[in-house]
């Protein structure tokens, strides 16, 4: 099921970046254990799946503000790159995360394209918006996956 996930058609385009001191395989476990999100990211108060990490797969949502948000896995490489389209009323959006080793460190950077009314009338507000969240979620992973474990 690997087709595209950024709709480069679409109002928002952005991308943001992190560099994590830790190996792409424990960024990778940190990232795709959705049920732990909330724990560690203030976006998410409550992460679901409908089955096991794999192309196709459902995640269940629902942000820090209550709103529900479904989303399909649409490209999966292990330990290199996930990503899903999301889907939350009128508004679409594709979130590409790839995580890429660099210097004893792992460069993770996520791409996404929002399309909605909001989007196509105050794209600069919007785009704004969207790059500050994936800013705060990355710092948010890196924290967590060199936070030592309890």
């Amino acid at each position: 099921m690997d087709r595209s996930v950024i709709d480069h058609a679409a109002p928002v385009r952005t991308i943001a970046r992190e560099s994590i001191p830790a190996s792409p395989e424990r960024v990778w476990h940190t990232l795709t254990d959705f049920e732990r999100w909330p724990n560690w990211n203030t976006a998410f108060r409550r992460v679901s799946t409908d089955g096991p990490l794999a192309d196709g797969t459902a995640l269940i949502c629902t942000n820090a503000h209550g709103l529900m948000l479904r989303a399909r896995i649409a490209r999966l490489e292990h330990y290199t790159s996930i990503g899903w389209i999301a889907q939350a009323g009128a508004v679409q959006a594709g979130y590409l995360l790839t995580l890429v080793p660099h210097g004893g460190m792992t460069l993770a950077t996520v791409e996404a394209s929002v399309a909605s009314g909001l989007a196509r009338l105050m794209p600069g507000f919007t785009e704004r918006a969207l790059n500050a969240g994936l800013r705060r979620g990355l710092a948010a992973l890196h924290c967590e996956t060199v936070r030592p474990a309890r």
